[in-house]
Parts: C-alpha cells; sequence; structure tokens
C-alpha cells in the first residue's frame, strides 16, 4: 500500500506554511484609507432602480484626465428605490478618501429588469470622498 506524501523535513513545511501566511496576508493588505460611502443615485430626479455603480479615485491635481487613477475602485449594486452602499475592501467598507469619477456599468442587468433613466454617466461627474461617513446624492446626469 502506498502512503500519501507528507514532508519528510519539518523545516521544509514551515517554511512552505510561512510562505502561504504570508502570500493570503499581503493579498488582503488594505493600502489606501476608506471612508463609509452610502446614498442614493438618481438621474434628473428619477431614481436609477438597478445597475452597478463604480467609485474610481483619481489624483485631485489631475481629476480631468480620466486614465489618471489613484486606489481600489468601490462599487456598489444600485437597489430597487436608488439606494446604494460602496464597498472596496471588503463589504459595505466604504470607498477610498479623496476624489472619485463615477461609472456606471448597466451590463449587470437582467433582460427582465426595467429601463433605467440614465444609459450613461455625465463625463465630467466627480464627486469627493471625505473621511467619516459619507451620504451622497448622486445625479448621473450631472449638476
Amino acid at each position: 500500500m502506498k502512503r500519501p506524501h507528507t514532508f519528510r523535513h519539518p523545516i521544509t513545511a514551515a517554511l512552505i506554511s510561512m510562505f502561504v501566511v504570508t502570500l493570503v496576508s499581503g493579498c488582503a493588505k488594505q493600502e489606501f484609507k476608506t471612508a463609509l460611502v452610502s446614498g442614493h443615485c438618481t438621474c434628473k430626479g428619477e431614481p436609477m432602480t438597478a445597475g452597478l455603480l463604480i467609485l474610481a479615485p483619481v489624483d485631485e491635481a489631475a481629476s480631468d484626465k480620466p486614465t489618471t487613477n489613484l486606489g481600489k475602485p468601490a462599487q456598489a449594486l444600485i437597489q430597487s428605490d436608488g439606494s446604494f452602499t460602496m464597498s472596496t475592501y471588503g463589504k459595505d467598507d466604504g470607498a477610498v478618501v479623496g476624489k472619485h469619477r463615477v461609472v456606471l456599468n448597466l451590463a449587470v442587468l437582467d433582460e427582465d429588469d426595467p429601463k433605467q433613466p440614465c444609459q450613461k454617466v455625465a463625463k465630467d461627474l466627480i464627486i469627493e470622498v471625505e473621511p467619516g461617513e459619507n451620504d451622497l446624492e448622486i445625479d448621473l446626469a450631472g449638476r
């Protein structure tokens, strides 16, 4: 009868275990400070009832350039009443503190979902997440 493979040297087993723990803990590291973010998403005063709302951090000095991202984006599913709660590193932990470009993804909708009042976001829509709790009213049509 053949025995299953085991590590014959305890040092080898310990080194592999330390490598796995280091790898896993490194992946979960939170690099940017976050703040709680929730609120309501509308389009010209009408509530959005579905979709994926994304807040993509942008460099404050270059907030007019859409490709200058800094930090991990936050995302939230828009609820049927237009409400949302953002998540970045874990469930409902908010968004990175600073300025964000607002992005809308409607590809997550099912065929039977009602048509949304906005199909895209105003190009210049940037919001700011401040330390603490943020209760945002985001109108996707812009100002």
